[in-house]
């Protein structure tokens, strides 16, 4: 419970900050590398759900949320436009 917890190593803030600066830090100020690390996050997280078997648990969506609006304020700071792909 207390990895998974508001301050935990798996918790919502750490894991989407993970998430996030795996995309910054490798693409740097590239936009064609900050929007494919975006469409990689989400890709992977809909495979997740396949292999889960649909409806992954809500701390999941939490997490993925909060890591695309991380990287979404990285591309709206250097001027691009983020198209959201999940619809």
């Amino acid at each position: 419970t207390e990895l998974v917890s508001e301050n935990g190593y798996w918790g919502i803030d750490k894991t989407s900050q993970r998430l996030a600066d795996f995309v910054l830090n490798g693409s740097g100020e590239d936009m064609s590398k900050l929007l494919a690390g975006r469409e990689g996050i989400l890709q992977g997280f809909k495979e997740a759900e396949k292999l889960w078997g649909g409806q992954l648990p809500e701390i999941s969506y939490k997490t993925i949320d909060e890591a695309l609006s991380r990287i979404d304020d990285k591309i709206k700071e250097l001027g691009g436009t983020v198209v959201d792909t999940t619809a």
